[in-house]
């Protein structure tokens, strides 16, 4: 049977991330001696417990995000006494020592690679939704990196830390304008949506264009862009990583723009524009469309805003139609 130690065996793991380090320590053990036959020596069969504890700093502090534990599977270290007649105890402080010397000695070397934020296993509940894949099979996937075939099955548990609510980055204001003459094209961001695709991360932008004249309002309008690649998929915080990119990258790197005086510039050209067209809304729909080119599904409109000049224009042009 096992011998609990009251002094556990720490192992020194590697802490890619110190705000998010990875503790693995030895806690128990269970031992049997057989003696050495005619052709055999004697040997020590045994399987280690050990504990993970997967940690976050917090003012200064480590708290706990997930304990994990299993035991290893069976296995055997030849023993080095030549006196095989020893007491239980004897030969269970022979085990322990050797161990905490080396744990290559007994084929457990893969436990000081166990850096769990490293091996991608989620630091919050919010990330493992966003990756889709279960705590559990991200732990088993980072325990086979380091010590395959070395165990069965595993314990684990996730504290209230675990499942609090991760702070959003906020996504900074995004705007690109063109100028030609009296006219302004004035593009922004105003949100995003993305979606997690084979660890390729697609992201679409909700945009808002505003076209002025003489910086008076002629017409805005919506849209949402179709899904582009953005980024390999990060190990953690998906939203706040999605959100760093975005914020670092230049308008035009995300959306594509186009200055928007073609469609119309002037009162005369809105005349001959609506010559051809039931409505302005009519006009800009036509344009947008053919500019962006929706049977790629590159774009949504959403909706068309007419601006007071829009509507002085068309007030203007009826009048003219009544003389």
């Amino acid at each position: 049977m096992g011998k609990s130690k009251d002094e556990y065996i720490e192992v020194s793991t590697s802490v890619k991330n110190p705000q998010y380090p990875t503790r693995v320590r030895i806690i128990d053990f269970d031992g049997r001696f057989e003696h050495a036959e005619a052709y055999t020596p004697p040997t020590y069969t045994f399987s280690v417990q050990v504990e993970i504890k997967y940690n976050k700093i917090v003012d200064g502090k480590e708290e706990t995000l997930i304990t994990c534990s299993f035991w290893t599977n069976d296995d055997t270290a030849p023993f080095s006494f030549e006196d095989d007649d020893l007491d239980d105890d004897s030969v269970d402080d022979w085990f322990w020592d050797g161990l905490a010397e080396d744990l290559s000695f007994h084929d457990l070397e893969g436990l000081e690679k166990l850096d769990f934020y490293a091996l991608g296993v989620p630091a919050n509940k919010e990330e493992e939704d966003d990756c889709g894949q279960y705590i559990d099979d991200c732990i088993f996937d980072a325990l086979d990196k380091c010590i395959p075939d070395h165990y069965e099955s595993i314990k684990y548990q996730c504290t209230d830390l675990y499942l609090e609510s991760v702070d959003h980055d906020t996504l900074e204001e995004k705007t690109w304008e063109i100028t030609r003459g009296a006219c302004r094209s004035e593009w922004s961001i105003e949100d995003f949506d993305y979606d997690n695709d084979y660890d390729d991360i697609q992201v679409s932008f909700v945009v808002q264009c505003s076209f002025y004249v003489n910086e008076e309002l002629l017409y805005s309008f919506e849209c949402e862009t179709g899904f582009n690649h953005l980024m390999k998929t990060p190990r953690h915080n998906l939203y706040n990583a999605i959100v760093g990119k975005i914020n670092k990258a230049d308008f035009q790197e995300l959306v594509s723009s186009e200055d928007m005086s073609d469609l119309c510039n002037s009162s005369e050209s809105y005349n001959e524009l609506m010559e051809d067209y039931d409505s302005f809304e009519d006009a800009i729909t036509d344009y947008i469309e053919r500019e962006y080119g929706d049977d790629d599904d590159e774009f949504e409109l959403h909706e068309i805003t007419l601006g007071d000049l829009a509507k002085k224009w068309e007030k203007e042009r009826e009048a003219r139609k009544e003389e």
